[in-house]
């Protein structure tokens, strides 16, 4: 079918590119993010973001927020494109176009003595 292709793997201090082995899409993304329940969110019509569907809990030390999107997305992300078919492809954007959408918070409490 097709060959491996390039996507982005957010992660809250970095992002860096990844391969996706087009034979075990979706296991591969598992991997890459870390879980075992997925979602994906749609970046216009050309690019999702998978993140994982239960990381927001306890623990977490930073969220990603994406411009548009009204909740924020914990843990590590995998950004993929999307083609005419809606399949899974290498991303449109250069790796700095996909991460100026996106705001890494991370939480700074004022402890109490």
């Amino acid at each position: 079918m097709n060959k491996d292709f390039t996507a982005y793997l957010i992660e809250p201090s970095a992002g860096t590119y990844v391969r996706v082995d087009s034979e075990n899409r979706l296991k591969s993304i598992y991997g890459l993010i870390g879980c075992s329940l997925i979602d994906a969110v749609h970046i216009g019509n050309k690019h999702l973001v998978y993140c994982d569907d239960i990381r927001l809990g306890d623990g977490l030390h930073s969220v990603s927020e994406l411009v548009g999107h009204p909740a924020p997305l914990a843990g590590n992300l995998v950004v993929t494109g999307l083609d005419e078919d809606g399949d899974t492809v290498a991303p449109h954007q250069t790796i700095n176009a996909i991460a100026d959408m996106f705001s890494i918070v991370r939480p700074v409490f004022d402890p109490v003595f």
